[in-house]
């Protein structure tokens, strides 16, 4: 059975903390692995800094939180919450339970990379136009002379601001 990853222990934090707790364990954190403050080993701060998100956007939930201490719990057999009047065990089988739960916990996860992908590649393709726009303002320039540099910069607003995406 796949393990669920302990949240908790991630954010280095006990199980009853408070909301206040969460926040500032999670920008700690947030500080010490944003890839932006990890240039030399940007995949793994990647992958850590998503890990922490995901955790503090859980616990720092009360709903979520509740759900995932749930599923936890009753995964590992730590519960004596009775199902069928069966009171739950290690020996229970909690296949369909995990697979909701990992369905969950990977929707939240590629909700939040999507979005992040998303927005990474509407700056790159701005960036594009936006270059495409100065090569034809400073092209158009140099036909008319001594206005090149206005016209790139034109172009460069032109192409980054509004042109269409073509997608």
């Amino acid at each position: 059975m796949k393990k669920i990853k302990n949240y908790y222990e991630i954010l280095s934090i006990n199980k009853d903390a408070t909301r206040d707790e969460i926040k500032r364990a999670f920008r700690n954190l947030a500080k010490e692995w944003h890839p932006d403050a990890k240039k030399h080993d940007c995949e793994e701060a990647t992958k850590k800094f998503a890990e922490i998100s995901t955790a503090y956007e859980i616990l720092s939930d009360t709903e979520k939180r509740t759900r995932y201490d749930f599923y936890r719990d009753n995964i590992y057999g730590y519960s004596t919450f009775q199902k069928n009047g069966k009171p739950y065990s290690r020996d229970y089988s909690y296949e369909t339970e995990w697979e909701d739960l990992s369905r969950w916990f990977q929707d939240i996860y590629e909700k939040n990379l999507n979005r992040v992908q998303q927005h990474v590649n509407i700056w790159f393709r701005r960036i594009r136009r936006g270059f495409i726009g100065a090569a034809i303002g400073l092209s158009i320039g140099i036909v008319f002379r001594g206005v090149a540099i206005p016209l790139m910069i034109l172009g460069w607003i032109f192409g980054y601001y509004l042109i269409r995406d073509g997608k």
